[in-house]
């Protein structure tokens, strides 16, 4: 055999290795998942992107979270009303959870509002933005996943404009029957959010 012919054989066996790596390995990987969830937006396809995103458990989760966090904070905390008030905020989630997750849904297909949603839930839902600073965060990067079995744990890097740093979100992911992955929850939500209250105690102070 020719050394050229060598040589293109040696390429083909490469290019063969690196296909059944990339189709065998790297599609059935979170991170994979996740570039996809991301490749749908930029394509408003809302169908893949509610195949590797579950919005409804990620907001309901942190939700649950941001109800913990504002249970604890020393105003209400030694409250007598605490209890009240912890029923009207757990209350509220069956009504702000639909509709932050229809908002994003609505993004991604670069839908218009949804005018038939009530009045008072999106002004709740928006309080709630406002209150986890989640609107002022930007999309850094993904880092590497560490899986376990059928979950995995993949870190998301994000800029907080209000914290003035990055923070990263372990987000939690499960494996569907199809070997590829679908995005569940973030862990460390609460301690995002204890961070918020922080910054905003000691803006408050400064004040």
């Amino acid at each position: 055999m020719s050394k050229k012919k060598i040589i293109i054989a040696v390429l083909i066996a490469v290019i063969a290795i690196v296909l059944g790596w990339y189709f065998g390995y790297f599609t059935k990987t979170p991170v994979y998942s996740l570039n996809l969830a991301r490749e749908s937006v930029e394509k408003h396809d809302v169908v893949t992107f509610k195949k590797h995103v579950d919005v409804e458990s990620i907001i309901g989760s942190g939700y649950d979270d941001f109800v913990d966090v504002q249970m604890n904070d020393p105003v209400i905390k030694d409250n007598p009303f605490k209890g009240f008030a912890e029923v009207m905020l757990k209350g509220l989630k069956s009504q702000i959870v639909p509709v932050l997750t229809q908002e994003i849904y609505n993004g991604v297909e670069k839908k218009s509002e949804d005018s038939n949603q009530n009045t008072k839930s999106k002004e709740a839902a928006s309080e709630v933005k406002e209150k986890t600073g989640v609107k002022d965060l930007e999309f850094k990067s993904i880092g590497s996943a560490t899986i376990d079995g059928n979950s995995a744990i993949v870190p998301i890097i994000f800029s907080s404009k209000d914290l003035n740093q990055d923070v990263t979100f372990d987000l939690l992911m499960k494996k569907l029957e199809d070997g590829t992955w679908q995005a569940i929850k973030i862990n460390n939500f609460k301690e995002y959010l204890d961070l918020i209250e922080k910054n905003k105690n000691n803006k408050t102070n400064k004040n």
